[in-house]
């Protein structure tokens, strides 16, 4: 139940799937073999928004990229960011296509 909390909070926080389990304290048979929260976690969200993408949306709220940019675009320098923080270029590109805020939450509630 702790890892389960923990990975949750992570996710919320805008850390990708592939990041969630090393830090969630999440360790063997728990694990997922790509990454990922525990099997638990994962029955109770089916149905519901992808969590990667939903984390890959507060990554860009909090870190100001893509439709909630404040400056100038740089696509590249964006998309890394992503990719550094363990989210897949098909989830970023999604992020990052939108453009602005409303956007984003009708992504969420179409996924």
């Amino acid at each position: 139940m702790y890892a389960a909390s923990r990975a949750r909070s992570r996710l919320r926080r805008g850390q990708s799937l592939n990041r969630v389990p090393g830090r969630a304290g999440l360790e063997g048979r728990h694990r997922r073999r790509r990454g990922g929260g525990d099997r638990r976690f994962e029955r109770r969200h089916r149905g519901r928004a992808d969590p990667d993408l939903a984390a890959a949306c507060a990554f860009a709220r909090r870190r100001r990229l893509g439709p909630f940019r404040t400056g100038p675009q740089d696509a590249a320098r964006e998309l890394a960011a992503f990719a550094r923080a363990g989210f897949s270029r098909s989830v970023a590109e999604r992020v990052f296509g939108c453009t602005d805020a409303d956007a984003v939450a009708a992504l969420l509630h179409d996924a």
